[in-house]
């Protein structure tokens, strides 16, 4: 190599930039109390380093990228937790490692969690194909987003709005008792949202006939008389969907043509979609007359940017149903 191409190459290496550098710790103990000294979360990834195909390619290509070293050094304390099968760790570490796959119930390698400085799971998750960068936007943000939570059940706001905002970010992180105190606190307003959601869940237990689930029932109405906010709409759309999987079409059906028969004059920008969907029940389960007759009512009282579409369904179910008849 000639000197003018030497000192070129020292030049460029000393102005590329430099990517963080991640020191991936195999001592969990000592990884912790840094996380805890410095306020960071822990990153474990469960690696079989010399014989998982998945874990060799996740490291090399997501965990090992400059961008994705670049943006987690200054949240993470990585920690490395091996498997492997040609290497041998020393006893303690061997003895760490199986009792932290144990303790976070990791069944398959690869996998990640993330853990606060206190140790409390924040997300688990397996082999992710994107890349370094998208990752570690996702790590931050599930980081950013679990601060934000436990920030604000510290000291939980009266305003439905924000709790409505606080209990769709605990459904996005997966956080079941978050989620059940967010919706005892919403009972405690007037906002229908909330008594939906406790209905919906009951509904979902196979509760819906239950006393405590029709008083609830009750409850919501009451707190929307004339479906002004819809809520007639949407109790009808649950006992709707709960029924399809367990009743007759005609039994499941009723909780919609119920509601058409109350509100249908006054909502007509919904009436078509429900009479669509009494016609796709109908269709489903073979019931071509009535799935006809709903489809037609449905083209009947949709727009008319609607209406060729719908009429396609229409022509459809009508071709189904004289089929029927020639068999």
């Amino acid at each position: 190599m000639s000197m003018r191409n030497l000192v070129f190459l020292i030049f460029s290496l000393a102005i590329c930039p430099v990517f963080g550098e991640v020191e991936w710790h195999t001592d969990y103990t000592s990884a912790c109390q840094l996380a805890k000294k410095e306020d960071k979360a822990l990153l474990l990834f469960f690696n079989g380093s010399d014989w998982s195909g998945w874990a060799m390619k996740m490291k090399h290509e997501v965990l090992d990228e400059a961008h994705f070293l670049e943006r987690v050094g200054s949240t993470f304390i990585c920690v490395e937790v091996d498997f492997p099968k040609h290497t041998l760790l020393t006893d303690e570490i061997l003895h760490q490692n199986v009792l932290l796959k144990q303790r976070y119930h990791v069944s398959d390698i690869p996998s990640l969690i993330i853990l606060d400085a206190d140790q409390r799971v924040i997300s688990q998750m397996n082999y992710m194909s994107e890349s370094g960068e998208q990752l570690a936007c996702d790590l931050l943000k599930l980081v950013d987003q679990d601060r934000k939570l436990v920030k604000a059940l510290n000291n939980p706001p009266s305003d439905p709005r924000e709790l409505n905002h606080l209990y769709q970010l605990a459904q996005e992180l997966n956080r079941q008792t978050s989620i059940e105190k967010i919706l005892e606190l919403g009972l405690q307003t007037e906002d229908p949202f909330f008594f939906l959601e406790k209905y919906r869940l009951l509904v979902e237990e196979g509760k819906m006939n239950e006393k405590s689930t029709l008083v609830l029932r009750q409850k919501i109405f009451d707190l929307d008389p004339e479906n002004k906010q819809g809520v007639h709409f949407t109790v009808a759309l649950i006992d709707f969907q709960e029924l399809c999987q367990k009743q007759s079409p005609k039994v499941a059906a009723a909780p919609l043509v119920e509601y058409l028969e109350n509100f249908g004059p006054q909502d007509v920008a919904n009436t078509w979609r429900v009479e669509m969907m009494i016609a796709q029940l109908y269709l489903d389960t073979n019931v071509f007359s009535e799935a006809l007759k709903h489809a037609q009512r449905a083209y009947d009282t949709a727009p008319a940017l609607m209406q060729k579409e719908i009429a396609h369904s229409v022509d459809y179910i009508r071709s189904q149903t004289e089929s029927a008849v020639t068999r």
